[in-house]
């Protein structure tokens, strides 16, 4: 028995026993869980909705771009059904695609089936085919050939016939036929050529 004025003395081991025995009739363990549970759904929910924003804003939002549907030659006018609109994230599209319908204009240089069709490519409004494909500085100038086995964009460089000097070089292949070819030479070499065309003539030599 305890004695008079002492407080009585408690067993650790039957305290703990009444612990666990209180928890257990107790609905406070369920709620933790239930509490601890829902915080960790909200978390992974928020986390992989920012993973989704996140993609989306890796990848952009999506732009109409004109695809070729099938090959094309330099210096045609594109025909309705030469092209489909396609859309693509911005992240996949290459700089400088056409941003409008290219349809009725005419094409710089050849395009390939599944192709974009870039801006650069096209010529301004109410060009012909052959000033369609003329590189940047550069004008078109048709000269006589003597049977030269010749083709469409072969470079050849033109010598003046008298003189032997070279007068242009690396002039691309227009348009040929039998008598006949048009090259685009840069406009500071122009001059030249037309005063050789005035003393005797020009030789084509076509170049690797």
């Amino acid at each position: 028995m305890p004695e008079p004025g002492r407080p009585p003395v408690v067993d650790p081991l039957a305290r703990v026993t009444s612990l666990r025995s209180a928890l257990r009739r107790s609905r406070l363990p369920r709620l933790v869980l239930v509490v601890v549970a829902g915080w960790a759904i909200g978390s992974w929910l928020a986390s992989t909705h920012a993973e989704a924003r996140q993609a989306r804003a890796a990848w952009g939002s999506e732009v109409t771009v004109w695809v070729v549907r099938r090959d094309l030659p330099a210096g045609v006018v594109i025909g309705s059904g030469d092209i489909e609109p396609r859309r693509l994230p911005v992240a996949m599209v290459p700089p400088g695609v056409a941003e409008r319908d290219p349809t009725g204009r005419r094409i710089r240089d050849p395009l390939v089936e599944g192709e974009p069709v870039h801006a650069a490519r096209l010529a301004g409004a109410r060009v012909g085919a052959v000033a369609a494909r003329l590189p940047d500085g550069t004008a078109a100038i048709t000269l006589a050939h003597d049977g030269a086995l010749l083709a469409i964009d072969d470079r050849v460089d033109l010598y003046g016939l008298v003189s032997g000097s070279r007068l242009a070089r690396a002039a691309e292949v227009l348009a040929v036929d039998e008598t006949r070819f048009t090259a685009a030479v840069r406009r500071d070499e122009i001059a030249a050529v037309v005063r050789a065309l005035t003393t005797g003539g020009v030789v084509p030599v076509v170049t690797g």
